[in-house]
């Protein structure tokens, strides 16, 4: 059961739901105790999930300087590949 789905719900509703755009199938039914679905609930806990970032923001910052003199011609691949591998590797070995 996923944390913060409230305990009385066994399962996920058995149908389709559309979450910001994204349409998920669920193949599980979920049934209070009374009868009732767990739907209104689930809807809920689906819209207060949010990704979590892939890499920190200081990375991402890393990863958007270090390419452009690449790209302007002013550093090699392997020169521009270096000097973001260790940026990085060092904002790593800092944590």
């Amino acid at each position: 059961m996923p944390e913060g789905m409230p305990s009385a719900c066994r399962g996920v509703p058995k149908e389709i739901v559309t979450v910001d755009g994204q349409t998920i199938l669920t193949d599980v039914q979920c049934l209070k105790p009374d009868g009732s679905t767990c739907l209104e609930e689930f809807r809920e806990f689906l819209d207060s999930c949010r990704a979590e970032p892939k890499w920190p923001p200081q990375i991402e910052q890393i990863l958007a300087e270090e390419p452009e003199p690449y790209f302007k011609g002013d550093k090699s691949t392997e020169k521009a590949v270096t000097l973001l591998q260790s940026r990085v590797q060092l904002y790593l070995d800092e944590q």
